[in-house]
């Protein structure tokens, strides 16, 4: 905890841009783990609060006009924020009453910008993982066609319900246009499943893969053919 308040300490002083600040998440974070990160933006909330409420409680003097100045000079050599800069710039043409009153904002601004930021970093890493898992659960429908009966080989023909394809690139390509209507390929588990070998996409040998499909039929409710269910159940009960 006492590296993560240096770290705000820092921020507050502007010693990061906004590059290093990502950087500094990832190393806070164990490489930008989702916990870690919420758990650090609630600290740093706190620490923006509490600072706050000291400003509040007891404001510094105010500054004299060469001091507002020589911290601007040393501002610029940090390079701060280009808005921070023109907050304290302004500051040159007000009144000290004017200047108390958003000087607060200001010593606060690089903390709010991180707390943004990492914010801003926080949903992206949501919303690439509920897109990741969207991408990952497309199967069971596929797998539900399989569940239902309707896919199915009979010698050299491959079959959805009673209409035939000579191959299963060409039932792959009718079940992704005209069934599932997507763009996602399904020929993968199409041939996967149909092979009667090991291969990675089989439904038939994978019980993560088929309990999915049962679950996703059970949610909407599929019907299951006997022969679908007797094979998950020797997967689960392989003895």
């Amino acid at each position: 905890m006492a590296n993560t308040k240096k770290f705000f300490r820092d921020v507050d002083n502007g010693f990061f841009n906004n590059s290093e600040l990502i950087e500094k998440f990832d190393y806070l974070s164990n490489g930008q783990d989702l916990f870690r990160l919420e758990i650090l933006l609630i600290d740093l909330k706190q620490f923006i609060q509490e600072k706050l409420n000291y400003l509040i409680l007891s404001y510094k003097p105010l500054m004299t006009k060469d001091q507002m100045n020589e911290m601007v000079d040393t501002m610029i050599k940090i390079e701060l924020h280009q808005e921070l800069l023109e907050i304290l710039k302004e500051d040159r043409r007000r009144t000290p009453e004017e200047s108390k009153e958003h000087h607060i904002n200001t010593e606060l601004y690089n903390l709010r910008v991180a707390a943004a930021l990492l914010e801003s970093l926080i949903e992206n890493i949501k919303e690439s993982t509920n897109s990741k898992k969207k991408i990952d659960l497309f199967y069971p429908k596929v797998g539900a066609l399989f569940a239902q009966g309707f896919i199915r080989k009979e010698g050299v023909l491959y079959f959805y319900k009673d209409l035939p394809f000579v191959s299963s690139g060409k039932l792959s390509t009718y079940i992704q246009d005209e069934i599932l209507s997507t763009k996602s390929s399904v020929r993968q588990y199409i041939d996967g499943t149909l092979s009667e070998g090991t291969a990675e996409k089989d439904f038939y040998n994978s019980f993560t893969m088929m309990k999915k499909i049962i679950e996703y039929c059970d949610s909407n409710n599929l019907s299951i053919t006997d022969d679908f269910k007797k094979i998950y159940k020797n997967l689960k009960n392989p003895h």
